[in-house]
């Protein structure tokens, strides 16, 4: 019963006490230099009289535009605590109430202190389809990107071994990161304007780096507040945590809005504000230079046949992009990009006939070690690949070798590892490579999850409390079960329909032809029945208050308990 949503809260999670790490290798120059000098401490820069940007309080920045009316806040940060820090500092330059707060999109980093900026009568406003976008992005793959998201970010590492995310100060996992998300009231498609205080500001759907990106544009200054589709760094076209590639296409055609428009100051929502119309218009044009070089690149391979690791290959930047600053891999990745874009473009098939039928990992290693002399020969090798620098393939073949009972060394995997991360500068990669090593030698372990906020409880629809449970069945528990629960929904006047049906639920608002007579129904509320799905209401308790009564109770448990429940 546990809901797609559980994610974003997934994300706040902590994990006390770990051991000691052994010492990290040193930070690459390249990445020192940033997050000295772009990332920086915690400070508020005026950029023009009446235009503020926090930087260094968090992964993301925050701006305070100041008008007689009232203040404009653009992106909240990533969790109360450290919107707070930023409100402080930011009031003190520009004091007043908080009329606007606009998202950028949807990330966490962007809205997880808005709780600390909305007061009564704060309009919120999002690009569309924010909603949508924050629930798929923190949802269906919940408990994969929790993991994978944490060691992104560094969960648990010095500030010496990772000073920064290269685009911002890291995120703490520790804290109550989320915590102050809420939705907007107010979703922008197009183009919408804005006026407070005699101050004009256009509200631009400009999709890239998420289909919800908004720009904030003020005409009269020449001012461009970009979010996401432009910061110092090559972008995130494809991020580890795991997402889909960011749509190469839309992101392009955003970035050629902005060389339209010609800002004087262009303000992103990480790094440094870009000033100057000559300054922006280079920065701009090779960044979607960039991403357009690297989409061609994996449509002509495609059309030329070439598998993956060719595309690849050839999707290396040109020296003439290459070489620019605010095109360094230190927070995407070329190499992640192409290969993301080519299965974007034209799916898992190389053309290879081999690869229409191959053979498991575990059926080729099998093959190879014949081969290769047996297990034996093969571990007696290990050390001689790893005296001759072998890293990356000893790492291959020690995870091939785990799948056909290779001695599993993982002190000896860590050490690989933190190697590797000697030799990045990309901080996700560092981050993700450091924190895998932490866990290999049990130093840490992934971040456990804490409660959804009341607020932002009451503002999750509904809808997606069912959906989940879609993928939450338990299918080998229910391969010969067809049976249908009713769950009716008193203040909202609504039923919804579960059925599971060999191994597959499908959930709907009305009785379906083929779907069996209810086994039992549940009667409640639409909060009461979120707080069950959450474990933050006790059952026995809604059952006793009168909140929640259930028709064929044992019926009803039984169908339940097909469900996984677990986070």
């Amino acid at each position: 019963m546990n809901h797609r949503y559980w994610i974003v809260l997934c994300l706040i999670a902590c994990h006390s006490g770990p051991s000691q790490s052994p010492p990290d290798p040193a930070v690459a120059p390249s990445l020192a230099a940033v997050c000295e000098e772009v990332v920086g401490k915690p400070r508020v820069l005026q950029v023009r009289e009446h235009v503020f940007v926090a930087v260094g309080f968090d992964l993301a920045n925050t701006i305070l535009i100041r008008t007689p009316e009232g203040n404009v806040v653009v992106d909240a940060m990533s969790s109360p605590s450290r919107a707070a820090k930023a409100k402080a500092a930011l009031l003190e330059r520009a004091p007043g109430p908080i009329r606007v707060l606009i998202y950028t999109h949807s990330h966490l980093d962007h809205v997880g202190g808005a709780s600390v900026w909305i007061e009564p009568g704060t309009r919120v406003i999002a690009g569309a389809p924010f909603t949508e976008t924050f629930v798929e992005r923190y949802g269906t793959l919940q408990r994969s990107e929790r993991a994978r998201a944490a060691r992104q970010h560094g969960h648990l590492l010095s500030d010496a071994s990772l000073p920064c995310s290269s685009i911002g100060r890291r995120l703490d996992f520790t804290g109550d990161i989320g915590q102050g998300a809420r939705l907007p009231s107010q979703e922008v498609r197009g183009r919408e304007e804005l006026v407070l205080g005699g101050t004009r500001f256009e509200l631009i759907s400009a999709p890239g780096e998420t289909d919800d990106q908004l720009y904030v544009y003020m005409p009269d200054e020449s001012v461009l507040l970009v979010g996401d589709n432009y910061y110092e760094a090559f972008p995130n076209l494809y991020t580890i945590r795991g997402t889909l590639a960011r749509k190469a296409e839309p992101w392009v055609a955003s970035l050629d809005l902005i060389r339209k428009m010609q800002p004087d100051l262009l303000i992103p929502s990480h790094t440094l504000p870009v000033e100057g119309r000559d300054e922006i218009l280079k920065r701009i044009t090779s960044y979607r230079d960039a991403i357009a070089w690297i989409r061609a690149a994996v449509v002509r391979g495609a059309n030329a046949g070439w598998t993956v690791d060719q595309v690849v290959d050839a999707a290396a930047l040109p020296p003439h992009l290459a070489k620019l600053p605010w095109l360094r891999p230190l927070y995407g990745e070329v190499e992640w990009s192409a290969r993301a874009y080519y299965g974007q473009a034209i799916g898992w098939f190389d053309g290879r006939v081999s690869q229409l039928y191959p053979l498991s990992e575990r059926e080729r290693m099998v093959e190879d070690l014949a081969l290769m002399g047996g297990m034996e020969a093969v571990e007696g090798k290990l050390a001689q690949l790893l005296k001759a620098g072998k890293d990356r393939y000893v790492l291959d073949l020690l995870d091939r070798l785990g799948l056909v009972g290779g001695t599993e060394d993982r002190r000896q995997r860590a050490e690989i590892l933190r190697r590797l991360a000697a030799g990045t500068e990309n901080s996700n990669a560092r981050a993700y490579l450091l924190v895998r090593a932490n866990e290999l030698e049990d130093r840490q372990a992934s971040p456990g999850a804490k409660p959804v906020n009341a607020k932002l409880l009451e503002e999750l629809p509904i809808e997606s409390f069912f959906e989940s449970m879609s993928y939450r069945l338990k299918p080998q528990q229910a391969a010969e079960v067809e049976e249908t629960l009713e769950v009716q929904l008193s203040d909202l006047n609504r039923s919804f329909f579960v059925t599971v049906r060999r191994g597959v639920a499908e959930v709907t608002e009305e009785r379906l032809a083929g779907q069996p007579d209810p086994i039992g129904t549940i009667r409640t509320t639409a909060p009461v029945w979120k707080g069950l799905a959450l474990k933050q209401i006790n059952q026995v308790k809604a059952l006793a208050s009168g909140t929640l009564s259930i028709e064929s109770p044992i019926a009803v448990a039984r169908f339940l308990g097909r469900f996984d429940t677990s986070l």
